[in-house]
Formats: structure tokens, sequence, C-alpha cells
């Protein structure tokens, strides 16, 4: 692959890959529902089931040779091709439209199917797959089509365990449990901390206050040289993308210090790890909405999905700009959420949440594009709810222009969304506002409480 040359042996190289979000959303589907099964396919030698796209040739394989100098024809996208990966695609796409798929608009790589009898979902990450059904005839024959062209395998038509490093499994009431424990373990043990304390939360309140920039002393220089702190850094984000909601904000405090961390700052990462410890069983459960007999069954996507925003005005000590945490659930189960500093400065606690709250409106635009790909009926808007009342008003009309004028056009958007009947927004407490956790680091047992609501089962 090094020797290739872009426009000669190869033209795009971009290929889509699995979005979480959408996993999750086919689980939370999945739940409460015991009609739904679940497997989960790879395939094997991959990348040689493409065709290349260009003429490409490659120097005879050792103990291989054939006398005379002469050079191999490539057929097939070998491992190492640049445009490998985009080519076997392409082959997935063509082969599950051609079994009657349609191709989802909000993720290339999500693939629907119905017929008569029920849907499939076939979710596909490069050579692995997540699939979830409620018809056995049409789960067969597009399994069959598949091993017509492809080298695939269901492991003897199991249920889903595993997909992309994430453990899932599916309880006696049809629950959806969704966990990392061997992966902390693992990680756990690569950093040498299996003996550690555990802690009862990722960070202590006041932690961002205290994570600042500074020069480092020499001493401080050697010692952190021989700290791992980007592969530990990077680890913890892993798990906060797919499954730890919970560890979100603290790690996106200690992201800011990657290129020059100080000894507070790994102290900082020791303790999210410390947190891990104690909680390494802890995932994601997935549980129909409180009296419904499936999570979302045949009710309009205003019934079932919903979103929490929140910021933390000026929380960021060095720059003085404010977080932005939001979450979304669709039935029982959480299913995306988002920790990050904001990039503007917020001149007001008001306009701190109107940015937060814009950004999660352009999330539910997302979503609701997802699930009318999965057939859902659109209804009425779908609810976000906000513990500031100022922005609730402001997202209905500009309010006091003088007070609002200096914010820029596109947090507006969320006006418009609402104009257009896409979200309403909504106010709850402070108390009661999930979110909270995604921008601050507060009590330690308001944090055990709010962790343990959104991400469906006790911390321990």
């Amino acid at each position: 692959g090094f020797t290739q040359q872009a426009g000669v042996d190869f033209e795009e190289t971009w290929a889509p890959t699995a979005r979480m979000r959408c996993f999750r959303a086919m689980l939370a589907e999945a739940s409460g529902d015991a009609s739904v099964q679940t497997r989960q396919w790879d395939v094997t030698c991959a990348f040689l089931h493409a065709d290349v796209d260009v003429p490409m040739y490659m120097a005879q394989a050792p103990g291989y040779e054939v006398s005379g100098g002469q050079v191999c024809v490539l057929r097939k996208a070998i491992y190492g091709c640049r445009q490998a990966s985009r080519l076997f695609h392409h082959e997935i796409r063509t082969t599950l439209l051609a079994q009657g798929a349609v191709q989802a608009e909000a993720d290339e790589c999500l693939f629907i199917l119905k017929d008569t009898d029920g849907w499939m979902r076939v979710l596909c990450h490069v050579d692995d797959f997540a699939v979830t059904f409620t018809s056995q005839a049409l789960y067969d024959r597009v399994f069959a089509g598949m091993q017509a062209r492809f080298e695939i395998t269901d492991y003897d038509g199991l249920p889903m365990d595993k997909f992309l490093g994430v453990c899932v499994e599916r309880r006696a009431d049809a629950t959806v449990h969704m966990h990392q424990k061997p992966y902390i373990d693992d990680l756990l043990e690569r950093l040498n901390m299996t003996g550690v304390a555990a802690a009862k939360s990722p960070a202590s309140p006041g932690t961002g206050a205290r994570l600042r920039r500074r020069e480092l002393s020499e001493a401080d220089r050697e010692l952190m040289a021989a700290v791992p702190y980007k592969e530990a850094v990077g680890a913890l984000f892993y798990l906060a993308r797919c499954t730890r909601v919970d560890i979100a904000h603290a790690c996106s405090q200690v992201a800011m210090f990657m290129a020059d961390p100080a000894p507070e700052h790994w102290e900082a990462v020791c303790r999210i790890y410390r947190y891990l410890k104690g909680t390494s069983h802890v995932g994601l459960t997935m549980t129909p909405d409180e009296g419904a007999s499936s999570c979302m069954g045949d009710r309009p996507v205003s019934d079932f999905l919903q979103g929490y925003c929140d910021s933390d005005w000026a929380g960021c000590p060095m720059t003085r700009k404010s977080y932005t945490g939001w979450l979304v659930k669709v039935g029982g189960g959480l299913v995306a959420w988002y920790s990050k500093r904001q990039g503007c400065i917020a001149q007001s606690s008001t306009e701190a949440e109107y940015v937060a709250a814009a950004a999660l409106g352009n999330e539910m635009v997302w979503w609701r594009r997802l699930l009318e790909d999965l057939g859902y009926v659109q209804g009425g808007p779908v609810t976000i709810w906000c513990d500031n009342r100022s922005t609730n008003r402001l997202a209905e009309h500009p309010g006091r222009f003088e007070a609002t004028k200096h914010i820029e056009l596109r947090y507006h958007v969320l006006r418009d969304y609402q104009e257009r009947g896409v979200i309403k927004m909504r106010w709850t407490s402070t108390w009661t506002q999930l979110a909270d956790i995604l921008t601050k680091n507060g009590d330690v047992k308001r944090f055990r409480r709010v962790a343990a609501e959104i991400m469906g089962e006790c911390l321990g």
C-alpha cells in the first residue's frame, strides 16, 4: 500500500463506519420486545472478496517466483491497498441492495429490509455486522444470499453477544444490557492499576478548577515522560463513546492536556480509572418505557424520543468558556450523549444554555431522520428538557434584543426548529436534569443517583 500513487493506483479511499448510536438504537428497539431477535456476522478474509477498481501490479511473492522478471496483476483488494475498505463496503452494499435492502439516509452503514412477516436491520462496520430482526424467514433468505457471495458466519445462529468490543446480554425480561467489563479489566491490568482503591465518582468536586496549564519543572517532565498519558486517555474515550456516559465529562477535562500533561492531570486520569475499578460491571441497560409492552412499537417518534440539555456557565477556568452536555433517550434506553467545551464565550447563563439546546436540536433532527428510515411515524415535535426558563422563552421568541443581539446566528436555528414543530422546549428542574453530570463534577451522591437513572442500573 505504501507504494501506491494517488490518481494512478487509487482514487477515493474513504469508507463509512458504523455509528455506535445506531447500534444502541437497534438494541433500544429490541428491549422489552421478545419478538426481536439479534445476531452477529463476521466475514472471513473480507477484503479479498472485492475486485480492484484500477489496474495494479505487484512483485511476485517470495517462494512463488516464476522466472523471466514477470510481475503479478492484482485482481483482489488485498489488505494494505488504500481503497480496500471502500471497495469491500461497496460489495456489501451491492449485495444487500440486491436482497431488497434499503440503505438508511441517516447512516450509510445501516440497511433496512421488510417483508409481510416483519423486518430486519443490518449495521455493518467493515467486516463486523450487528443484525436485529422479527422475521425468521426474511433473515434466512438474506443470510443465505450473503453466504452465497461472502465467506460469512453467524456463529451457529446464536444471539449477539459482542459487537466492536461491547458485550451484549439479553435478559429474561428481554431488556438489553451493554457493558465493557473485559475491556476495562484489561486496561487496568495493562496500566498496572489492578490494585488501586476504588473511587465513588470519576472526578471530585472542583477538579476542573485545579486542572490548568503550567510550566513544568524538570522533575515533573521526567515523571510525565514515564507515564502513558495519551494511551490512558485515548482508551477512556473509547469507553465514554460506547457505554460509559458517566465518565464523559471527566474525560473531556483531562483530554485538554494531551500535549503537555502535568502530575495533577495524571492524578485526575488515575481517579477515573479508580472509579472504573469499582464499577467495571456497569454499562447501559435498555429498558422499555414504563407501561409499554415494547420500547417503541407503533407509537409516533414524539412519544418515545426525548432529550435533555444542560450547560455549566463559564465552567472552564482557563478560557471561561462554558460546557455543553446533552443526552438522548429512545424509549427507556440512553442512545446518545455529548460533553464538550463550547466554542464561544457565553455572556450569560441563558446564552450558555441556549447554545447547548441548539446543539441538541441539531442532534434531534438527525434522530428524527434515522427513526423515519426505520419506518416510524414522525408525529408531533419531540421534547427537549432544559432547566433554564429564559432559554425556553428565547427559543420561542427574540425577547430583549439588546440582551441577545450578540448571539451568533447559527444558534437561532433552535427557534426555527421550534416554529416548524420539530422540537418543543420544556422546562425541568435542576434536580431532575439528567444531563447535569455531563457539564460539571458535582456532589458524589447526586452524581451516582443521576448516573444510575440514565444508565438504567445501580452503580453498586
